[in-house]
């Protein structure tokens, strides 16, 4: 049976991640297990530890960025620079970075700035060869500008559902970027376009899950999940679906065993 990974999964949010992480393992599954805080991080780290193919990602999520302890999520200046101090800390210590990056869509537009600054902080944190996994909407020519104004192109840098332009998935394959694609990604007719132009060397399955704290792993469900998604890229690249899942799952070894 070919291993499938989920390179973002909030492994974190489920109800017992550790026996989550294990379940995976045992269907044949890995995952890249992102978070969106160093909390979240520290919490996962130690319930995943020498699970097989399984790796807790630091994140700091930009709609989480100096969330304040109100049920309003209002934003916090001194949480954001907490956060911020907590996350470079942190970052010294993993080569696994996720969920961090920019949103620029209209309910995020207030925190923009702070955003910006946070994440030049995250890029110039992370340790040369670190695996990172990137939200971008409408902000992947920004994320890049970053990214290369920090001089960090040693990371393997993944574009997390990727939602820009064609130019900007252009700009992104010229700069040898990388790609996860699931189920959300190939629900609409650009996505799945954009999965057809993926090379198939820079290309990782997702399935961004769960869309909730508390959830309950179905190991096999899940796998399916991933199963169904790399069908429908082979059937978009016309290859053949075996070939490519094992395509997808020596890049995803790759970055895992780093």
């Amino acid at each position: 049976m070919t291993p499938l990974y989920d390179m973002h999964l909030h492994l974190d949010w489920f109800a017992d991640p550790g026996a989550a992480a294990r379940a995976m393992a045992g269907a044949g599954t890995g995952c890249l297990g992102c978070t969106v805080t160093p909390d979240g991080y520290v919490a996962l780290a130690p319930q995943v530890e020498g699970v097989p193919g399984v790796r807790a990602a630091l994140g700091l999520h930009p709609w989480h960025l100096g969330r304040g302890t109100q049920a309003s999520g209002t934003f916090v200046p001194a949480v954001a620079e907490a956060q911020t101090e907590r996350f470079c800390a942190l970052a010294a210590g993993t080569r696994f970075i996720g969920e961090v990056g920019l949103d620029f869509g209209r309910a995020h537009q207030g925190t923009r700035e702070a955003q910006l600054a946070t994440f030049r902080r995250i890029v110039a944190a992370v340790r040369p060869g670190s695996v990172v996994s990137v939200h971008a909407v409408r902000s992947a020519g920004v994320v890049m500008d970053v990214v290369e104004e920090c001089g960090a192109p040693s990371c393997a840098w993944v574009f997390h559902w990727f939602s820009g332009s064609s130019e900007e998935l252009a700009r992104a394959r010229r700069a040898g970027w990388r790609f996860s694609v699931g189920p959300f990604m190939l629900r609409s007719k650009r996505g799945r376009e954009y999965a057809r132009q993926i090379p198939q060397g820079r290309l990782l399955l997702e399935t961004d899950l769960p869309e909730g704290r508390g959830a309950t792993m179905d190991a096999e469900a899940h796998r399916s999940l991933l199963a169904a998604a790399c069908e429908t890229i082979s059937t978009l690249k016309n290859v053949g679906g075996p070939e490519l899942a094992t395509v997808l799952a020596e890049n995803s070894a790759a970055l895992l065993d780093r």
